[in-house]
């Protein structure tokens, strides 16, 4: 199984910064072009499945994806970053073991060759870390940029990062 991990494109500054969408924010008009973009090069991996975080700007993030493949939008909660970060109440071997847990059950299902999963960096990276052997408390060593994606494959018992953060489509849209 084949999974594509799709960092968020790049969310609206000014919405996040405005009280009641502080946590939330909807794409930028540079976001939506990038969506657009990777949206085109997704298309060349056609999935099977699409997942997204509950988060507005993952979700509008996976319409894109979704619109370009003909593919239903189904949201995962273990995508989501709820509760994540320096504020929130979950650790990152906490996001690990949910996205983790997620993933091997969609393996187990058999019926999946590829699938794409929306979600954000604080996510991705944790699932990173756990194929490659990384300690997570060695995570800030990595980045994932917004609008890039990467590939995980398992093969039975084996897992591994296939392709890391790309970005070669968004080269003439601005990056974070």
């Amino acid at each position: 199984m084949r999974v594509i991990l799709v960092r968020h494109c790049e969310p609206e500054r000014a919405a996040s910064r405005t009280a009641g969408n502080s946590a939330d924010p909807p794409l930028s008009e540079t976001g939506r072009r990038q969506a657009e973009r990777l949206a085109q090069r997704l298309a060349e991996m056609p999935a099977q499945r699409l997942y997204s975080s509950p988060m507005r700007r993952a979700l509008e993030t996976a319409n894109a994806i979704g619109a370009e493949q003909r593919r239903r939008v189904e949201i995962e909660p273990a995508l989501d970053i709820s509760g994540a970060g320096s504020a929130g109440d979950q650790s990152l071997e906490q996001i690990q073991s949910r996205a983790w847990a997620f993933l091997e059950g969609l393996r187990d299902t058999g019926d999946v060759e590829t699938a794409v999963c929306v979600t954000h960096e604080i996510v991705v990276l944790p699932i990173i870390c756990r194929t490659i052997g990384l300690p997570l408390d060695r995570i800030s060593q990595l980045r994932q940029p917004v609008g890039s994606f990467s590939i995980v494959e398992f093969r039975g018992e084996r897992v591994q990062v296939v392709t890391f953060n790309e970005n070669c489509h968004l080269n003439d849209v601005h990056l974070e």
